[in-house]
């Protein structure tokens, strides 16, 4: 049977390509583990903190286009929320926006955090630590907001 050329170059291209993806996966992996390491926590903290505060400022950038308005019962009890016509679901819709949507913010401004380092570490094929502290330094002006 007679080998056709472009299978030898596809099967080329493929473990090219395995063994690139293969090296982003390790220094994902690397920069992910020098990331938890105990010597860059107080850079963890300023990520962390910088993504917090945009989280609380798109909540707070929601509350001029979401309104709720009162919603009737007949429950018979006259209340607070009966007198003043208080709309008692924004309440929950706010908590869970907080309670969930913050953290989400936070785990991908986390996850930028590693995936830019990661990149930039895998181009200049440089170690990921000192590029870890100079993203988590990029945070900063997250927090005078």
């Amino acid at each position: 049977m007679q080998r056709l050329p472009f299978r030898s170059a596809f099967k080329r291209f493929q473990l090219r390509y395995k063994s690139s993806s293969m090296r982003t996966i390790k220094t994902l992996l690397k920069t992910v583990q020098t990331a938890n390491n105990p010597d860059i926590s107080e850079y963890r903290i300023l990520v962390v903190a910088g993504w917090f505060t945009v989280g609380i400022c798109i909540l707070l950038g929601f509350s001029d286009f979401i309104h709720f308005t009162y919603q009737p019962t007949n429950s018979g009890v006259f209340g607070y929320v009966k007198a003043n016509h208080y709309p008692k679901q924004q309440e929950f819709f706010w908590f869970f926006c907080l309670f969930f949507g913050v953290p989400a913010v936070m785990l991908i401004g986390w996850c930028l955090w590693i995936a830019g380092s990661t990149v930039a570490a895998r181009l200049s094929k440089e170690d990921s630590k000192p590029l870890l502290k100079l993203y988590a330094l990029c945070h900063l002006p997250f927090l005078i907001v």
